[in-house]
């Protein structure tokens, strides 16, 4: 079996160890957001600003794209 591990000097490195640490929660964070948009615009009330929410969800899409990540690589 493959192995990958990460190391860092801390304390030097604790801001780069923390943002590894913590890239599952915020991989999670923009699924979340990223359902949430997707739930607004499918089933939006009347009055709701349908092209912001799209606007939003193409942003979060290209984003993820320029920094070479997808939700398939969350779920």
């Amino acid at each position: 079996m493959a192995e990958g591990i990460l190391k860092f000097t801390l304390p030097e490195e604790h801001h780069e160890f923390k943002i590894a640490a913590q890239s599952m929660d915020w991989a999670l964070v923009v699924w979340h957001v990223d359902q949430a948009l997707r739930t607004k615009l499918k089933y939006s009330p009347e009055g709701l600003d349908v092209k912001t929410l799209e606007w939003a969800r193409k942003l979060l899409s290209d984003e993820m794209d320029n920094c070479g990540v997808t939700m398939e690589d969350i779920i």
